[in-house]
């Protein structure tokens, strides 16, 4: 796997957790889908329940206002997408991974925590990127 699985709780990179995926749920209670309980990704429906506008041009109702799933953890929302998993990489000590993310960290003079926070969110996707390209130089060229 080009990634490692694991989870980082609570934003503690020194002591990464082993994944459960039976764990792993999709909270709806804000989202435009019929449901009301969290459910593994495997036993949940992508039934669209939206609510529309109200006449003063504003979504009605006060609670669904999203097309997306909240992902949860142990009943607890957690990161997911390329911070995630850089940082749970970053966390493990990657051989691909923890590099690239030391060499920027150095680069800028910021620390480890900056991970948590836009700026970590945006050179995540950057940094994932350059991982996969790097990974897959020469395919299809």
């Amino acid at each position: 796997m080009l990634f490692p699985r694991g989870i980082v709780k609570d934003r503690n990179l020194a002591k990464p957790l082993k994944l459960d995926e039976e764990k792993i749920t999709e909270e709806v209670t804000h989202s435009w889908y019929k449901g009301k309980e969290a459910l593994h990704p495997y036993n949940g429906t992508t039934e669209p329940d939206y609510t529309g506008y109200d006449t003063n041009g504003n979504v009605k109702g006060d609670e669904k206002y999203t097309w997306c799933k909240a992902p949860r953890y142990d009943n607890k929302p957690y990161e997911v997408g390329p911070l995630a998993r850089m940082v749970v990489g970053y966390a493990q000590g990657d051989k691909n991974i923890k590099p690239l993310i030391d060499s920027t960290l150095k680069a800028t003079g910021l620390p480890a925590t900056v991970l948590f926070s836009t700026l970590g969110r945006t050179a995540a996707r950057a940094l994932e990127t350059k991982l996969v390209r790097g990974q897959y130089r020469g395919m299809g060229e």
